[in-house]
């Protein structure tokens, strides 16, 4: 959001106010130094809020929680579903089919959402898009569509990849709407479905991960 972009610039200013005295020219430029402090605590910033989001899981409204992640992470958000599906599929393993369900609906719905932006707001969402991180990424998957058209967004949907990405760059060339809702309908649900079957038979070294990459802040 904007106001954690302007947190975000702000904790780097300061910081590189405070650690002047640390730059040492010969090792590096001063763009290149203070780009470095930047990401790390872009960085920082990220793991903080995913343990808030994976504390989340634990709530008594958890399941809405993860609705609304699904739903914002198909268009903007750069966080990966996983971080809530896993805990509460850890926690309440038989009601690991229902967050698949949850988490194919939402995504899906939110990536309806990614296609209108492409589709309507192209001009604003390709200038965004020429200046952000994800620009190699946008490019190639571009690409992609341009010569593989709607063959290429089941795998693209499927893969462990920004859904955005997809969902905003399928707008943005304008493919198909029908097709393209059947296509990431299909992939997103194997999509949860494949974490949750590793989920299911994997929970022990995937708690001890979570455990682990997930600390409380």
């Amino acid at each position: 959001s904007v106001s954690q972009a302007e947190e975000s610039m702000q904790e780097a200013m300061a910081t590189v106010w405070q650690k002047a005295h640390m730059f040492d020219s010969s090792k590096a430029s001063a763009s290149t130094w203070i780009f470095t402090i930047a990401r790390n605590i872009r960085f920082d910033m990220l793991r903080k809020l995913k343990n808030k989001v994976v504390q989340l899981s634990s709530h008594p409204h958890a399941e809405v929680y993860f609705f609304l992640l699904c739903f914002i992470e198909a268009f903007i958000l750069p966080l990966p579903t996983t971080v809530m599906q896993a805990p509460m599929a850890l926690s309440s393993p038989h009601k690991s089919m229902r967050y698949i369900w949850i988490a194919t609906i939402a995504s899906v719905l939110g990536g309806i959402v990614g296609y209108c932006l492409g589709w309507l707001f192209y001009n604003l969402i390709e200038n965004y898009v020429m200046h952000s991180s994800y620009k190699d990424e946008f490019v190639l998957i571009q690409s992609w569509m341009r010569h593989w058209g709607m063959l290429v967004l089941f795998p693209l949907a499927l893969c462990p990849i920004p859904f955005k990405i997809t969902t905003i760059s399928a707008g943005i060339l304008g493919l198909r709407f029908i097709p393209f809702m059947l296509m990431i309908s299909a992939a997103r649900f194997l999509h949860f479905f494949c974490i949750g079957f590793i989920i299911r038979h994997g929970q022990q070294r995937i708690r001890r991960w979570m455990l682990k990459r997930y600390k409380p802040s």
